[in-house]
């Protein structure tokens, strides 16, 4: 038990954080937002089946502690969402869009689709969290927890210790609900903000994922 979870703290990873709102936004638009996002002139909302795509969340890499290693090059990136049929199971571009810019010029803020309930706009700072470790059914693919897993007691303990920040971040582990949410390609994750007044379905949580070649997925779990 000891060596187990001494290998589980030896993997300990550092979130970075999101503080939605609670200050006076920045007059540059492409700074990190939830509810907005911006894009070059011309370009606009992304589309799917006729539908504009809300703007969900929007990273600037420069405000991170730490900048991932798959968004190394990335100076922006933007979310943007079907919420009239939230796009589960479906492929990048099928109802859901994250865009890359690799620098801020000429950026500028798009419009959120008129009547959509999504996230109320606020900025985002971002702030090294403590250092969190995976959840239980992602900690197998890690350590080999049978061990813990036949004491109720040990296993308690394990979620004692830890426990992962379940709002909005990029890094760290991802914050399982239901079941193993995988750590392969992981970058970042949107919670459901109360503050934005946000909810993925019930107290959900979604989580985002960029292949070494490129390729973004998502996938979410809620209550």
């Amino acid at each position: 038990m000891g060596a187990v979870f001494a290998q589980l703290e030896a993997l300990r990873r550092t979130p970075m954080v999101a503080q939605i709102g609670g200050f006076r936004p920045s007059e540059a638009p492409h700074t990190s937002w939830i509810g907005h996002a911006c894009a070059p002139r011309g370009e606009g909302l992304p589309e799917w089946n006729g539908r504009p795509l809300y703007p969900v969340l929007q990273i600037n890499t420069s405000e991170l502690p730490s900048v991932p290693r798959a968004l190394e090059g990335t100076a922006v990136l933007a979310l943007f969402m079907d919420l009239d049929d939230l796009p589960f199971d479906r492929p990048h571009g099928d109802g859901w869009v994250i865009r890359e810019y690799a620098s801020e010029d000429g950026l500028q803020p798009v419009l959120a689709p008129a009547g959509a309930a999504g996230p109320r706009a606020f900025p985002i700072r971002w702030a090294a969290g403590d250092p969190e470790g995976p959840s239980w059914d992602d900690a197998f693919d890690l350590v080999d927890l049978d061990s813990i897993g036949a004491d109720d007691a040990v296993a308690d303990e394990f979620h004692d210790r830890f426990g992962n920040w379940p709002g909005t971040k990029v890094g760290g582990y991802p914050s399982a609900i239901q079941h193993e949410v995988g750590l392969a390609d992981y970058v970042f994750q949107v919670g459901s903000e109360e503050k934005a007044q946000w909810d993925w379905v019930d107290s959900g949580i979604a989580y985002f994922f960029k292949s070494a070649d490129g390729e973004w997925r998502w996938a979410c779990q809620f209550c």
